[in-house]
């Protein structure tokens, strides 16, 4: 796995010398917003098969040979943008879910789960972007359960565990370089039925471009160890804890105190209307889980919050070199940016101010020129505004 993970890293570093290098406009944080009366749909399919189990004491359990066992999740997420920081969400999935054993094979197909939710940016501190993030999720089917496992139909497999939930989470942006970003995602889950509740924790590293991305993670999950009827010293439901038809294979459905821990890659390709993801992802260690790789792809658009007179004033020019705001005279004629002679600016060359990226509007706030200039800092005059928003600490200079 380590080598694995050596020889992304090195393909990155190799792509970015091939690849268009520039930065990419349309690139959002996890933690932006898609800003303003816009929009992102994404459409995913992933498809999870299962290596193995990791029993109630997180030990590893190999399949048997005529075992196998697979599910397929289609995804649809719309985001819509309230206001610049603020944004509304509907999501919905169809699932499949098939299971073989012992010459027995069992098939379930339908929708799955669907839910609302919303998400609230803060303003950029430093670097930093936070968000606050709330869903709600509300199985399509409800399970049954049952007392005695001979009372478990044979010929039946569950799309997953019934019943609605909620999780409240936080998200962390922050740019580490030009091409170099950090994400972490931290939040609660409340668990449906008597299932336990959890900590969800994603963290990555993200290499945005002009034309592609990279992504390097691991998303994982924490019980918080309250399930309604746990397990007892061995690790061992306890006699009295419902059964449903979760078929012989499969422990993603019904577990006891869930651990699971996943690293994953991810590529993207960023094209003019569209972006269209690859995702690999395998748990390396769990507790009451199956141990799986799931391979997805996302195709993702939307109508970005870009004002007109900025996409026309912005429409044939290729920046050179970015830099961040760091400071603002009290009348706002003068910009100082952290970057200077050693980040390829000079002076007199022309640059243009934008809402921040991490904020996912990319609108452009005005236009100026450098007008003094040291090793790692500068000053522009601002030579012209083009929205009402003021230029703030945090927002982005390009030069060109």
């Amino acid at each position: 796995m380590i080598n694995y993970f050596n020889f992304l890293y090195k393909l990155i570093i190799i792509s970015s010398l091939i690849i268009n290098v520039g930065f990419s406009k349309s690139y959002l944080p996890k933690a932006g917003s898609v800003g303003k009366k816009a929009y992102l749909a994404t459409l995913s399919f992933e498809y999870l098969y299962k290596l193995g189990n990791f029993d109630n004491e997180g030990n590893f359990i190999p399949m048997e040979e005529d075992q196998t066992f697979y599910k397929l999740d289609t995804d649809l997420l719309l985001r819509y943008g309230l206001g610049k920081s603020f944004e509304i969400h509907g999501f919905g999935k169809f699932r499949q879910v098939r299971s073989k054993s012992n010459f027995k094979e069992l098939n379930n197909y339908g929708m799955e789960s669907f839910g609302l939710g919303a998400k609230y940016t803060f303003p950029v501190v430093k670097g930093f972007i936070y968000a606050l993030n709330f869903k709600f999720y509300q199985t399509a089917y409800s399970n049954t359960q049952y007392e005695d496992l001979a009372d478990v139909p044979e010929d039946e497999i569950v799309l997953g565990d019934s019943g609605p939930r909620y999780i409240v989470g936080g998200l962390l942006s922050y740019r580490l370089s030009k091409h170099h970003y950090f994400n972490g995602y931290f939040a609660y889950n409340s668990g449906s039925d008597y299932l336990s509740e959890e900590i969800l924790y994603e963290v990555n590293f993200e290499w945005p471009y002009k034309r592609v991305s990279f992504e390097i993670g691991i998303d994982g999950i924490q019980t918080l160890g309250t399930d309604g009827y746990g397990a007892d010293e061995d690790g061992i439901a306890v006699t009295d804890r419902p059964l449903i038809a979760t078929g012989d294979v499969s422990r993603l459905f019904n577990s006891i105190n869930r651990d699971k821990l996943s690293p994953y890659l991810e590529t993207k390709f960023i094209f003019d209307k569209v972006e269209l993801a690859f995702r690999w992802e395998q748990t390396v260690k769990g507790i009451s889980t199956d141990d799986h790789y799931a391979a997805s792809v996302n195709l993702i658009w939307g109508r970005k919050n870009i004002e007109k007179e900025a996409t026309r004033v912005n429409k044939f020019k290729e920046y050179y070199t970015e830099a961040s705001v760091i400071k603002l005279s009290p009348k706002g004629k003068f910009v100082k940016i952290d970057q200077g002679i050693a980040g390829n600016f000079n002076k007199n060359m022309k640059i243009d101010f934008y809402q921040s990226d991490f904020l996912g509007g990319n609108i452009l706030l005005a236009s100026g020129i450098v007008y003094e200039i040291g090793i790692d800092w500068a000053i522009v005059k601002i030579i012209k505004y083009y929205q009402k928003n003021e230029i703030k600490e945090g927002n982005i200079a390009r030069g060109y």
